[in-house]
């Protein structure tokens, strides 16, 4: 039921009127696990959940640790009873699993064909006031799509962060190399801003410093207004080329990490991953030195 007097700030003590949960992640990678807590309001006596895709698929405890095994976005239903009544609620989508398996090489995003940003990427939400974000109107560095952050109207010490899909890099060997392009402008000298390249060889649990722009690595002049790239020659590549073996993994991640000091605008565009692919599981080892091809 509606909870007498929420509309007024005021709640009437004793009512079973609000079926709520708190989970622990909003996503996560296959194999790994999601607390649920019941924060249902009042006098829960009595719980009935269901986890879509989830192990153990019901439960009734007030918390409960939740293992998905298959990737995909599910559904948690919660009942929850005072002794007389019962009410329950679907929280739709509520989790998103991504697959142990990453997507394999060669990797290459031009932002051209993606709808819908989140189905391959994880926009981290810090709280600032601009979030990374797909833009489909502008000059990229090929085509009119590009990944772009508003940084023109952050705050200083804002971090504005977003995660790739997993991708598999356990077929390749460290000749592996990451390549992007990016347009950034400055306001003035005094800015001093930071774009962290970081990886993840565990599916975005633990995250290494790979390569860092920080200072004056705008692509265009001073700029104040709300800038956006307006030529192919706005556009500058950087190459990230010293993986490691530790990165040779099925769920290899990375992430984009902006540090904000009252800059311009920045996008980046034309993200792609290559390295020698083994079509058998003998063409190469790559705990040795030896590459056989």
């Amino acid at each position: 039921g509606a909870c007498a007097g929420m509309d007024r700030g005021v709640l009437l003590p004793g009512d079973l009127c609000n079926v709520s949960i708190i989970s622990d992640k909003d996503w996560i990678c296959a194999g790994d696990s999601v607390i649920y807590t019941d924060n249902s309001f009042h006098n829960v006596t009595t719980r009935n959940w269901t986890f879509e895709g989830g192990n153990p698929s019901s439960a009734s405890g007030e918390q409960v640790v939740v293992y998905y095994d298959e990737a995909g976005t599910y559904n948690v239903d919660l009942e929850v009873g005072d002794g007389n009544e019962t009410i329950s609620q679907t929280f739709q989508n509520e989790i998103k699993v991504w697959p142990f398996e990453g997507v394999p090489l060669e990797y290459n995003e031009d932002f051209e064909s993606l709808s819908n940003l989140e189905e391959e990427w994880v926009v981290i939400d810090n709280g600032t006031n601009n979030n990374w974000e797909l833009v489909n109107d502008i000059v990229g560095a090929s085509g009119n799509s590009a990944l772009a952050l508003g940084n023109r109207f952050l705050d200083e010490d804002d971090v504005s962060e977003i995660y790739s899909q997993p991708i598999d890099l356990s077929n390749t060997n460290t000749d592996v190399a990451v390549t992007f392009k990016y347009a950034y402008a400055r306001r003035n000298d005094s800015n001093n801003e930071r774009l962290n390249f970081r990886v993840s060889y565990n599916c975005g649990q633990s995250w290494t410093l790979r390569g860092v722009l920080f200072n004056d690595f705008e692509t265009v002049p001073f700029t104040n207004g709300d800038w956006e790239p307006t030529s192919p020659d706005d556009w500058v590549t950087v190459t990230i080329d010293n993986l490691t073996e530790s990165a040779l993994v099925s769920n290899f991640r990375f992430k984009f990490e902006f540090e904000s000091d009252d800059g311009n605008n920045i996008y980046i565009d034309d993200i792609n991953i290559t390295g020698p692919v083994a079509t058998g599981i003998d063409d190469f080892d790559i705990s040795s030195d030896v590459t056989v091809f």
